[in-house]
């Protein structure tokens, strides 16, 4: 715990500094992520169990759309 309040006070503290904002205004919200649901970067889950299996996800079709005209 002692820990996670020293992390807390660092964010605050520099996001006060940062911003100029009140530290009454400053939120932090610390969850708990099981470490293979974790990524480093690249969008890969270095963390996680390689299975032999192909995981059983869902396909979505993803489409970017702009309604700004220039």
């Amino acid at each position: 715990m002692p820990d996670k309040r020293v992390v807390g006070q660092v964010i605050r503290n520099n996001t006060v500094g940062a911003l100029g904002i009140s530290a009454a205004d400053v939120f932090l919200a610390l969850v708990p992520v099981p470490k293979e649901n974790f990524s480093f970067g690249r969008g890969e889950v270095q963390l996680a169990k390689v299975s032999q299996q192909r995981p059983n996800l869902p396909h979505h079709r993803f489409s970017i759309r702009s309604d700004h005209h220039h």
